[in-house]
């Protein structure tokens, strides 16, 4: 019994082992990839000014905070919302 054990483990020792650099290459692997349906926006995307970003969290700490017509202070009279299934476009009211 206990050979049987022996055996088994050393089996699973040698068998079980996977070389590293097929690993490493798997990892590495640069081709392009091939998506199924083409993104609506572009792959390279860069961030843009971090002012606007900070003009949305203030917005969103004045809406959490329960202040809703200030959370809506910085935004235009009019929006327009694009989205994959449909378009919004709404007035600010007063």
């Amino acid at each position: 019994m206990k050979r049987l054990l022996l055996l088994t483990t050393l089996a699973l020792l040698i068998f079980g082992c996977r070389n590293r650099s097929d690993l490493d290459a798997a990892k590495t692997n640069t081709t392009k990839l091939a998506y199924p349906f083409k993104p609506a926006y572009s792959i390279n995307w860069q961030p843009g000014d971090e002012k606007n970003a900070l003009i949305v969290l203030n917005s969103l700490k004045k809406y959490a905070s329960g202040d809703v017509k200030g959370a809506f202070d910085n935004y235009a009279d009019s929006i327009t919302f694009l989205a994959t299934i449909f378009i919004l476009k709404a007035k600010k009211t007063a």
